[in-house]
């Protein structure tokens, strides 16, 4: 809660000192950067647990939370879950763009949104044989291979995954690529269709070119010339 960073971060379209984010940041984050039917699961399987411990069970004089060790290790996943989230809320801690501080959540994410599943696969409408497994079925596996195609079709960049949530114009409004892995990329395809001996290229943000070419190599890097902005190409 301490941590003395004062960078900068993009967040709805509004650059915020680190210190001065909202509470909600981290929440919005995993909200637009996490596929929504994972996001759905969780909640159904939060809802679940919760609703198993309340009110809590009594076996004789003592009050229970849960009544076997399936129902224990539910409710230590969703622990992980909340727990680390309330903190970082409550002390108010600086944290880093995006959600990175805080990855190590999803494994816990995903174990409470399998509950989740679970509940709706043992759901059967008022009906003597119900298609809804099947249902179920085919439309988590039409989920699972969409998420395959996004990632293989992003490659090497799948790390920028944004859902619908985070509408429209995403790169005005959420810090993206704040690691410059595309500058590679970018810097390439200008080496590719400029055949000048000398390249000059700006950063476009606070990311570091400088470190893309090293990347490169030793031939490519020589006619390519890091300045400090965009003034510096005027008389090219």
């Amino acid at each position: 809660s301490k941590f003395p960073w004062v960078g900068e971060a993009l967040y709805r379209g509004e650059l915020w000192k680190a210190p001065e984010l909202p509470w909600h940041y981290i929440l919005v984050w995993i909200g637009i950067s996490t596929p929504i039917p994972y996001l759905v699961l969780f909640v159904a399987g939060a809802a679940a647990i919760l609703v198993r411990i309340l009110p809590v069970r009594i076996e004789g004089q003592r009050r229970w939370l849960w009544k076997d060790e399936g129902e224990l290790q539910d409710l230590l996943f969703l622990a992980l879950v909340v727990g680390p989230l309330g903190s970082v809320i409550a002390l108010d801690s600086v944290l880093y763009d995006g959600w990175r501080q805080m990855y190590f959540l999803y494994p816990a994410i995903v174990l409470v949104a399998l509950r989740g599943w679970v509940l709706l696969w043992n759901w059967r409408p008022r009906a003597p044989e119900s298609a809804w497994p099947r249902v179920l079925g085919v439309g988590t596996a039409l989920c699972l291979l969409h998420t395959t195609w996004w990632m293989a079709r992003a490659h090497p960049y799948q790390n920028l995954y944004l859902n619908v949530l985070a509408g429209r114009d995403v790169r005005k409004r959420f810090d993206l690529d704040y690691w410059g892995l595309t500058n590679r990329a970018a810097l390439e395809y200008i080496l590719a269709h400029d055949e000048r001996p000398l390249i000059k290229v700006a950063p476009g943000s606070w990311t570091y070119l400088n470190m893309s070419l090293l990347l490169l190599e030793g031939r490519e890097r020589t006619p390519l010339s890091v300045v400090k902005d965009e003034g510096e190409l005027q008389d090219l």
